[in-house]
């Protein structure tokens, strides 16, 4: 083989492979978003944090930021999910109103 061919073949070598690497991140990104969601929908919020953070991970670059800006999505979602299962719940039966102070009207009863 001349140098030249030689160069030519590992370039489309090389092409191949950089298209087969993107396509793996995407897929991995993409596969890490399922889990992600189902683990949100499941309320396993650690699980789907660690999930969206890896997936992120997995997929970083200019050529996936569509699955990373969903990616974005669900762990802005995971985070509201959270600050809303966090708050205490009061037991059933019971009402809780603002305390309000007695106020008196001066006059009327003097």
């Amino acid at each position: 083989m001349r140098p030249g061919t030689v160069c030519l073949a590992a370039r489309q070598d090389a092409q191949r492979s950089l298209a087969a690497v993107k396509e793996m991140a995407k897929t991995r990104g993409e596969a890490y978003l399922k889990f992600a969601k189902r683990y949100l929908s499941q309320r396993h919020f650690r699980n789907a944090k660690a999930a969206a953070v890896e997936g992120k991970r997995l997929c970083e670059g200019p050529f996936y930021l569509a699955v990373q800006e969903q990616l974005d999505g669900v762990l802005r979602d995971i985070e509201v999910a959270e600050a809303v299962t966090s708050q205490p719940v009061p037991p059933p039966g019971t009402l809780h109103f603002p305390v309000q102070t007695q106020r008196t009207c001066r006059g009327i009863n003097e």
